[in-house]
């Protein structure tokens, strides 16, 4: 009986030092957890413009589903609520559309680095998630679905587009709704992305939208793909359509597109982020390696706090900026933030926005 529990043992010993399966890019990807949930504050993380495909993609099968987002999980994995703008397809169907210089679709497994990261809603209220057709941009959905994560400004039809998408968090509802503008659709698809995407060309629609949306929810988060690439400050368009979301009911205005970060403005209580900049992106561009995570703190009575912390993008991946790293950085988004008439002041390596 001694010897047959000694053999038992070793063998059990001789199990626990073998190598660990590797994890079928099919299964569940859990992330971890350290919230207090029974918090009474709803901590929000948005980010700007994430592409899954080329370098992002090519790095992940050489380094795994961590790689991208490693730098910045800290402050993802502890959020209620993470935010980014999904730009490509994630499917293995489809054929990209003609007469469109750039068409990105990543690998249905890659959606697993959001899903470790923390991320659980998502924009695809882009010009490019329906690059390689409407097939791909339902499986995109699909996939989104089948890893818990809610798909904004997109759908089946333009009714399921333009609804709001709800979390429940701590007692409160909190709605997101996406849009895109159409630049960059080469208009013989303009039919195509009014049908399953959210648009911004119709300003009376948006503002219906936002106030059927606003009617449902304690707190709407508005997303905007919007204005000009490269651009440092928005534009009277982007101003007017953010502001008239908040007229409407929106609480946050997330904005994204220009692929470099813009000013914030506080209009009638509410910030407006006129752009993030990317978040995880292929390097097409050195001027948009600099960008801002935005961490949104949500009261009980509505009342809020926000900051932006720098972010810098490099092969692939995204980290936080250091101390010291990001001190022009930080100056420059303040000087965009003060035109628009925002108070802004520096706390630590970020920036804090005045209500």
């Amino acid at each position: 009986m001694r010897a047959r529990t000694i053999c038992l043992v070793m063998l059990l010993l001789a199990i626990s030092v073998l190598p660990t399966p590797a994890r079928s890019s099919h299964e569940p990807v859990e992330r971890p957890q350290h919230i207090p949930w029974d918090t009474q504050e709803i901590r929000m993380i948005f980010g700007g413009d994430v592409l899954l495909d080329l370098m992002p993609g090519e790095r992940i099968l050489t380094h795994g589903i961590r790689y991208p987002f490693a730098g910045i999980a800290g402050l993802t994995q502890n959020a209620h609520i993470a935010f980014c703008n999904l730009e490509c397809a994630a499917s293995s169907r489809g054929e990209p559309l003609p007469n469109k210089p750039y068409t990105f679709r990543a690998r249905p497994e890659h959606l697993d680095a959001l899903t470790w990261a923390g991320f659980n809603v998502v924009s695809v209220a882009n010009n490019h998630t329906l690059d390689f057709g409407v097939e791909a941009f339902l499986d995109t959905l699909m996939h989104l679905e089948a890893r818990g994560i809610l798909a904004s400004g997109g759908g089946a039809s333009a009714e399921e587009a333009y609804s709001i998408q709800i979390m429940r968090v701590n007692g409160l509802k909190i709605g997101f709704l996406s849009f895109t503008d159409t630049f960059a659709i080469p208009k013989r698809y303009h039919d195509m992305w009014g049908l399953n995407v959210a648009l911004l060309t119709d300003s009376n629609k948006v503002a219906e939208a936002c106030r059927t949306a606003s009617s449902q929810v304690d707190f709407l988060v508005v997303s905007m793909h919007f204005g000009y690439e490269y651009l440092p400050e928005a534009v009277a368009e982007q101003r007017h359509l953010a502001r008239l979301a908040v007229d409407s009911g929106a609480r946050l205005v997330v904005g994204h597109h220009p692929h470099i970060p813009q000013g914030v403005e506080v209009y009638k209580n509410a910030p407006i982020l006129y752009s993030l900049g990317n978040l995880v992106f292929h390097p097409y561009d050195r001027r948009a390696e600099n960008a801002l995570l935005a961490t949104f703190s949500l009261r009980p009575d509505l009342s809020w706090t926000l900051a932006l912390h720098p972010v810098i993008i490099q092969d692939g991946r995204v980290r936080l900026m250091e101390f010291g790293e990001a001190e022009a950085f930080l100056e420059h988004v303040s000087a965009l933030s003060k035109k628009l008439k925002t108070r802004v002041g520096s706390v630590a390596n970020s920036i804090r926005v005045q209500p």
